[in-house]
């Protein structure tokens, strides 16, 4: 059969009005070609759309046989029976295979002017809903490549990230929350409320804080230091950051993103013990530095001292009386002197209670000759 793109309206084989007796003229009926449409974009797939279109078009063609198929070089190179000619009108779509609309006029020949109007605005309704439905399968892929690189992201995050709707109930919950929290992602899904892995109370403060606009923000909140719930009932101290999620402008839930801060305080707190053990081997060293600087100056007058108290011991012989005095002072040089020895052996810091509530260095307690 032949194919021709479009009937000649002085092809000499008959009027325009012969060529059009063959179809209904309630056929033309618009009203008909919306409802046909309707049909049409009703349909989810091009499958759909191509099984609605063969089934209503004969109808609106009065009778005429309608197909729909790939435009190719099979389809123009075929060999057509001259007694059964075709119209074929191209179904232009942005994606996928190039498509016609083949019709068959139930009682031979080619269309006249009318009907090829009609059919052709037949054809533009289905090249629509065909486009329609590419465009939406496209876009579905979009999203669908979009939501997986989305779930990528989140379960690579070093972070914890929980979602849950206005109830509490979790929507999002991915492996490095797992880590932190414990709970098995199918115990928590759906089921878990996320009030569980807050201390009483705790949930519903950060709510509050959330909503306020005092911690970065209203509908916001960040670097908050707050202590989670282990599913074993140990508390952690993480930093959230969490937020509403908006549809539009009405909040559907909140996503808040849980950084485990043990390991960070742990090292924080090696830190400063470390800092504290510096300071106190700087203060010791400083100690020790200036006992011995003192036991060096105080040795030469004490060294004095006893010198001359033992030269006027010996020169007041028969006195009875200053020999006391001297020996009285004899015996408190030499406690001086020995003093003088343990403030040159301080090695540590090491204090005492004093008057007041005060504090003073032991010493005793700080010098090596101490141990002895």
């Amino acid at each position: 059969m032949e194919v021709d793109a479009a009937p000649s309206p002085d092809d000499g084989s008959s009027s325009d009005a012969d060529s059009d007796r063959s179809m209904p003229t309630a056929a033309f009926d618009p009203a008909r070609l919306v409802a046909f449409a309707r049909e049409l974009f009703a349909s989810t797939t091009t499958e759909e759309v191509i099984q609605t279109a063969s089934r209503l078009a004969p109808e609106l063609l009065g009778g005429a046989a309608v197909e729909i198929e790939a435009v190719g070089s099979k389809v123009r190179d075929r060999s057509w029976p001259a007694s059964d000619p075709v119209t074929l009108l191209p179904l232009p779509t942005r994606i996928g295979p190039p498509l016609a609309l083949l019709v068959r006029p139930a009682e031979g020949g080619p269309l006249g002017p009318a009907c090829l109007t009609w059919a052709s605005a037949l054809a533009d309704a289905i090249a629509l809903a065909l486009d329609g439905i590419s465009r939406l399968l496209q876009e579905r892929a979009d999203l669908a490549q979009t939501r997986d690189f989305l779930e990528r992201v989140i379960e690579s995050s070093v972070d914890g990230i929980v979602s849950a709707d206005l109830r509490g109930h979790i929507l999002v919950y991915n492996q490095a929350a797992a880590r932190i929290f414990g709970y098995d992602r199918d115990e928590v899904l759906g089921r878990m409320n996320v009030e569980t892995l807050y201390p009483p109370g705790v949930a519903r403060d950060v709510m509050k804080k959330i909503r306020s606009q005092d911690f970065g923000g209203r509908g916001r909140l960040t670097d908050y230091r707050v202590d989670m719930l282990t599913n074993r009932g140990e508390r952690i101290p993480v930093s959230l950051s969490a937020s509403l999620v908006l549809d539009g402008r009405r909040p559907v839930g909140t996503v808040g993103i849980f950084t485990d801060v043990r390991d960070k305080l742990a090292m924080e707190a090696r830190l400063t013990r470390a800092q504290r053990e510096l300071q106190s081997h700087e203060k010791q060293a400083a100690i020790a530095e200036l006992a011995g600087a003192a036991a060096h100056e105080l040795n030469q007058p004490l060294t004095a001292v006893m010198g001359y108290a033992e030269y006027l011991k010996r020169t007041v012989s028969g006195d009875l009386a200053q020999e006391r005095a001297i020996d009285v002072i004899l015996s408190e040089t030499e406690r001086m002197a020995n003093i003088v020895r343990k403030v040159g052996r301080i090695t540590r810091y090491e204090t005492k209670p004093y008057v007041g509530g005060a504090k003073i260095v032991d010493i005793e307690a700080s010098s090596s000759l101490g141990d002895e």
